[in-house]
This record gives C-alpha cells, structure tokens and sequence, in this order.
C-alpha cells in the first residue's frame, strides 16, 4: 500500500488518494516561495546582526572551556600525590 502525504497550509495529511499534478504543482511552488522568503530573512537577520556587531551594541563574551573531567586514574594520582586534600 503506498500512502502520500497532503500538504495545505497548515495540515499534514496521510492519504492513500494519489495526488493530481496540480496538487503537486501548487504543493511544489508553496514549498519554493517559502523557501524563498525564508532565505530572505536569514539575509536579513544576519546584516541586522553585522550592523549591531560593527556599532558596538553587541557586547562579546568569551565562551569558557568546559573543565576537562578527570579519569579515576588521574584522581587517585592527585590523591597520592597530596594534590586533593579530605577537606
């Protein structure tokens, strides 16, 4: 059994009804146009973003590292060597 999936504006539906070139036409140009227009917002987020960097209103953090865990071996190590304390 083969099932295809409609596709409105806001409903995805699984059917077993094959879907007419039209529908696959009309389906395809939605997905184009807002592929589209979504590409064009990312362009525009990202020169909104280059404006705040290059006037100064972003302030910039350094990420620090995430402290590197221990292997047991390294600890009981430390331990021995009086680096870690019971305190």
């Amino acid at each position: 059994m083969v099932r295809y999936i409609n596709i409105d504006d806001t409903n995805i539906l699984m059917t077993d009804e094959k879907p007419t070139i039209q529908e696959i036409r009309e389906a395809t140009e939605a997905m184009t146009t807002a592929t589209k227009e979504a590409r064009e917002k990312i362009e525009e987020l990202k020169e909104f973003q280059a404006q705040k960097l290059i006037s100064g209103d972003v302030a910039v953090t350094k990420v620090e590292d995430k402290p590197k865990e221990e292997t047991p071996a390294e600890y009981a190590a430390k331990v021995l060597s009086g680096e870690v304390s019971d305190k």
